[in-house]
């Protein structure tokens, strides 16, 4: 399922990117970054400039329906990126930061 508008409060998925910076990443996250030749910090100051109309579309996982992910599409000195964002007690915010393809 899709939709246009934000299933999470940005502003609460920049808090935690602030406060946990490398550990809001996940793996796949941060080395999707790494490709793009970015820093870590390059990583965070790029989540944490995200506003609202910078959403592309929000979806839920193909294991669970239930779960949804809020995609935007950020601006990086490398470029542009593709980010994914979910909050869940049980893991990072970002899930998911890799090059936006042209």
């Amino acid at each position: 399922m899709e939709k246009r508008t934000a299933h999470y409060d940005l502003s609460a998925v920049v808090v935690l990117v602030r406060q946990h910076r490398a550990a809001a990443f996940t793996k796949t996250a941060l080395d999707g970054g790494r490709r793009m030749g970015l820093t870590v910090s390059e990583m965070i100051e790029a989540v944490c400039r995200l506003t609202p109309r910078r959403l592309y579309k929000s979806m839920t996982t193909h294991a669970d329906s239930a779960v949804w992910q809020d995609v935007y599409h950020a601006d990086t000195p490398a470029g542009q990126a593709y980010v994914k964002l979910t909050l869940r007690a049980d893991g990072a915010p970002v899930i998911q930061f890799k090059e936006l393809d042209p």
